[in-house]
């Protein structure tokens, strides 16, 4: 589900540890998944 998985890998490695991610939006209204997430510092 994930199209470049080392990107993703790196993204975790630069967040600050402990925060967690607020999904804002998770649906497939069109038969496609769509995700909105955010990370507050």
């Amino acid at each position: 589900m994930v199209g470049n998985v080392a990107g993703f890998v790196r993204l975790g490695d630069l967040l600050t540890p402990g925060l967690a991610p607020e999904v804002d939006y998770a649906d497939d209204p069109f038969g496609v998944q769509y995700w909105v997430m955010r990370w507050s510092a």
